[in-house]
């Protein structure tokens, strides 16, 4: 993926942000591509409880939090098999809900996501699962929300998720999608 956006004459940074029901790591950017990957290979999924994270939150964690260059074509890449908590779905877990983040970050990032089809998993039906009572309890007003629609409403694609969980972002034709990416900026004059 980073090879061909460099053989392309790209100047790419890469970070990551990985979550569960927290944000649980971070690596901020580096150029170091074989740094990077050392860093990706090290990654696995663990813990939670209950079906949705807070791929929200890691979203807008990116955003404030890594060192983005301010003029930078910025794009993040949102990799989830899970829904996402929002601020009023009946638990602590978020503090932001879909429309804050879109409202965020619209217009300053291209967003897209690989996630599953339809993200419902079964893990919180397991016996004695801390979560239980959540999933047996009414939620308030906000529901979980489908990561995959945040890829539209922030210019961005969506991409199932390979039954297997891996992750090949060549094979899944989002360096295409970036290299064929453009944003015009216009001078204030212009407008």
């Amino acid at each position: 993926f980073v090879s061909i956006l460099t053989l392309l004459g790209h100047d790419i940074r890469l970070a990551a942000v990985t979550f569960g029901d927290e944000i649980r790591d971070r690596k901020d950017f580096t150029s170091n591509a074989e740094d990077f990957r050392r860093y990706v290979a090290g990654l696995s999924a663990y813990g939670g409880g209950d079906d949705p994270e807070i791929g929200l939150d890691a979203v807008l964690f990116a955003h404030e939090e890594l060192s983005w260059r301010s003029e930078a074509e910025k794009f993040i890449i949102v990799i989830t098999d899970a829904t996402a908590h929002q601020r009023g779905d009946g638990t602590t877990f978020s503090s932001v809900t879909a429309q804050d983040v879109i409202n965020t970050l619209r217009g300053k990032y291209t967003v897209h996501v690989v996630s599953s089809r339809n993200p419902v998993r079964s893990r919180s039906n397991q016996a004695d699962s801390p979560m239980d009572s959540y999933n047996a309890r009414s939620r308030s007003e906000t529901q979980p929300y489908d990561m995959k629609n945040l890829a539209p409403a922030l210019g961005g694609i969506w991409i199932e998720l390979p039954g297997s969980g891996d992750v090949n972002l060549t094979d899944l034709g989002i360096a295409e999608v970036i290299r064929n990416t453009y944003r015009f900026k216009f001078p204030r004059a212009l407008w």
